[in-house]
Protein backbone atom coordinates (compact mmCIF):
# COMPACT_ATOMS: atom_id res chain seq x y z
CA UNK A 1 0.00 0.00 0.00
CA UNK A 2 2.78 2.43 0.92
CA UNK A 3 4.59 1.69 -2.36
CA UNK A 4 1.46 2.54 -4.37
CA UNK A 5 0.99 5.75 -2.37
CA UNK A 6 4.65 6.73 -3.03
CA UNK A 7 4.27 6.05 -6.75
CA UNK A 8 1.10 8.17 -6.92
CA UNK A 9 2.72 11.00 -4.98
CA UNK A 10 5.77 10.91 -7.29
CA UNK A 11 3.49 11.11 -10.32
CA UNK A 12 1.62 14.05 -8.82
CA UNK A 13 4.86 15.88 -7.98
CA UNK A 14 6.29 15.26 -11.46
CA UNK A 15 3.10 16.54 -13.09
CA UNK A 16 3.27 19.66 -10.93
CA UNK A 17 6.95 20.19 -11.77
CA UNK A 18 6.27 19.80 -15.50
CA UNK A 19 3.39 22.26 -15.24
CA UNK A 20 5.61 24.81 -13.44
CA UNK A 21 8.26 24.51 -16.16
CA UNK A 22 5.58 24.85 -18.86
CA UNK A 23 4.18 27.92 -17.08
CA UNK A 24 7.62 29.52 -17.07
CA UNK A 25 8.16 28.77 -20.76
CA UNK A 26 4.67 29.99 -21.66
CA UNK A 27 5.14 33.21 -19.65
CA UNK A 28 8.35 33.95 -21.55
CA UNK A 29 6.45 33.43 -24.82
CA UNK A 30 3.46 35.54 -23.73
CA UNK A 31 1.16 32.50 -23.72
CA UNK A 32 -0.86 30.44 -21.25
CA UNK A 33 0.43 27.03 -20.28
CA UNK A 34 -1.77 24.05 -21.17
CA UNK A 35 -3.52 22.33 -18.27
CA UNK A 36 -3.70 18.63 -19.10
CA UNK A 37 -0.59 16.50 -18.41
CA UNK A 38 -0.37 15.24 -22.01
CA UNK A 39 -0.71 18.77 -23.39
CA UNK A 40 1.97 19.99 -20.97
CA UNK A 41 4.42 17.33 -22.21
CA UNK A 42 3.66 18.17 -25.84
CA UNK A 43 4.10 21.89 -25.10
CA UNK A 44 7.45 21.27 -23.40
CA UNK A 45 8.66 19.13 -26.32
CA UNK A 46 7.75 21.91 -28.74
CA UNK A 47 8.77 25.05 -26.85
CA UNK A 48 11.14 24.34 -23.95
CA UNK A 49 14.70 25.48 -24.59
CA UNK A 50 17.43 22.92 -25.27
CA UNK A 51 19.14 21.19 -22.37
CA UNK A 52 22.85 21.97 -22.08
CA UNK A 53 25.03 20.01 -19.67
CA UNK A 54 28.70 21.03 -20.08
CA UNK A 55 29.84 18.78 -17.21
CA UNK A 56 27.73 15.74 -17.97
CA UNK A 57 29.91 13.13 -16.26
CA UNK A 58 27.82 9.95 -16.18
CA UNK A 59 25.09 11.45 -18.35
CA UNK A 60 22.01 11.29 -16.10
CA UNK A 61 20.77 14.77 -17.08
CA UNK A 62 21.11 14.19 -20.86
CA UNK A 63 19.55 10.76 -20.46
CA UNK A 64 16.51 12.18 -18.66
CA UNK A 65 16.15 14.90 -21.29
CA UNK A 66 16.09 12.51 -24.25
CA UNK A 67 12.67 12.04 -25.86
CA UNK A 68 13.27 8.30 -26.04
CA UNK A 69 13.87 8.07 -22.29
CA UNK A 70 11.67 5.29 -20.97
CA UNK A 71 11.67 6.74 -17.49
CA UNK A 72 8.25 8.08 -16.45
CA UNK A 73 10.13 10.13 -13.84
CA UNK A 74 11.60 12.38 -16.51
CA UNK A 75 10.49 15.97 -15.99
CA UNK A 76 11.54 17.14 -19.44
CA UNK A 77 11.60 15.20 -22.62
CA UNK A 78 13.56 17.25 -25.11
CA UNK A 79 14.71 16.55 -28.62
CA UNK A 80 17.60 19.02 -28.32
CA UNK A 81 20.06 17.89 -25.68
CA UNK A 82 23.75 18.78 -25.64
CA UNK A 83 26.31 17.28 -23.27
CA UNK A 84 30.06 17.23 -22.92
CA UNK A 85 32.65 16.07 -20.45
CA UNK A 86 36.40 16.44 -20.20
CA UNK A 87 37.85 13.28 -18.58
CA UNK A 88 38.08 10.34 -21.02
CA UNK A 89 36.38 7.98 -18.55
CA UNK A 90 33.45 10.38 -18.25
CA UNK A 91 33.17 10.70 -22.04
CA UNK A 92 33.04 6.91 -22.35
CA UNK A 93 30.36 6.70 -19.66
CA UNK A 94 28.41 9.54 -21.26
CA UNK A 95 28.43 7.80 -24.64
CA UNK A 96 27.32 4.52 -23.09
CA UNK A 97 24.53 6.19 -21.12
CA UNK A 98 23.08 8.30 -23.91
CA UNK A 99 23.67 6.12 -26.98
CA UNK A 100 20.51 4.77 -28.58
CA UNK A 101 19.91 1.18 -27.60
CA UNK A 102 19.40 -1.57 -30.13
CA UNK A 103 17.47 -4.37 -28.49
CA UNK A 104 18.19 -6.93 -31.22
CA UNK A 105 21.91 -6.19 -31.60
CA UNK A 106 24.25 -9.21 -31.40
CA UNK A 107 25.91 -9.62 -28.01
Amino acid sequence: MAETHDRVMRSVLLAEARYEVAQSVARSRGERAPASPDAVLAYLRDYAPPVYDPFAGGGSIPLEAQPSCASPQSILSRSRTFASSRPPSSVTGLRATTAPSTPNAPQ
